[in-house]
């Protein structure tokens, strides 16, 4: 009976030992992996550090870059600079004023010319000329210019792409389309994207033999169900039959 109790006790104890081990060991765990995050942001935060400090060593940044601090280290140099943009400006202001005074008494000279005297001068000056349209290479691929504001403030460089001729041939466009032979005188020859048809020119679009120039039964129903296809004299008789009737 005794060896029996003591079993029985040494159950007891170890059942109720076994939550308190379970808890321990959830704390322990709880414990690691606060640690194990703890490291691991500490090396994300070392790394980070060194990534910063080897983009700055490499950086193409130089003083230049830098803002202007140098004042006051000569006075007279620095006098005689500002001297020189207050001319510039007040050069730049006056011109400005007398293009626009020139501009007024144009438009004041032109309001007081008779129509016939306008146009006279517009043909011995040639303006509003109708300016001939380039015509394009055989098969040439057309690109819209554009609109984009241009003057001679906005675009200075007489080489700027905006000043270019947007109807100018480039790439495959530059051959001579029309020494192929007639199979390779489509666009987009060999590609996936290539046509049949070369431009209107080329084609017959008078064509009568289209499936909706045809006219059977089936077409003529469906016609009768559009709206405002029926001729004038006969809309609405059917109605006025039936009031009369």
């Amino acid at each position: 009976m005794k060896e029996k109790e003591t079993q029985d006790a040494a159950r007891e104890d170890k059942r109720s030992a076994r939550p308190v081990v379970e808890a321990t060991v959830v704390r322990a765990n709880k414990v690691l992996r606060a640690e194990a995050r703890k490291l691991e942001s500490r090396k994300l935060v070392a790394e980070e550090l060194q990534r910063e400090k080897e983009s700055t060593e490499q950086s193409d940044a130089t003083d230049t870059d830098m803002p202007d601090d140098t004042d006051g280290l000569d006075p007279e140099q620095e006098y005689r600079d500002w001297e020189l943009r207050e001319m510039r400006r007040i050069k730049r202001d006056r011109d400005q004023r007398e293009a626009r005074r020139k501009e007024a008494e144009e438009t004041l000279r032109r309001r007081n010319m008779t129509e016939e005297e306008r146009r006279a001068e517009d043909e011995k000056l040639k303006k509003n000329q109708p300016t001939e349209k380039k015509k394009l290479k055989f098969l040439q691929k057309y690109y819209h210019k554009g609109a984009f504001y241009m003057d001679d403030a906005s675009v200075r460089d007489k080489m700027d792409v905006r000043r270019r001729d947007a109807s100018e041939a480039t790439l495959e466009d530059k051959f001579n389309k029309e020494m192929l032979p007639a199979v390779m005188q489509v666009k987009n020859f060999g590609r996936a994207g290539r046509t049949k048809y070369t431009h209107l020119a080329a084609e017959d679009t008078s064509t009568k033999d289209a499936l909706w120039n045809h006219r059977d039964s089936i077409r003529d129903k469906f016609r009768q169900q559009l709206s405002g296809t029926r001729e004038l004299d006969s809309a609405g008789s059917s109605k006025k039959k039936q009031r009369t009737e």
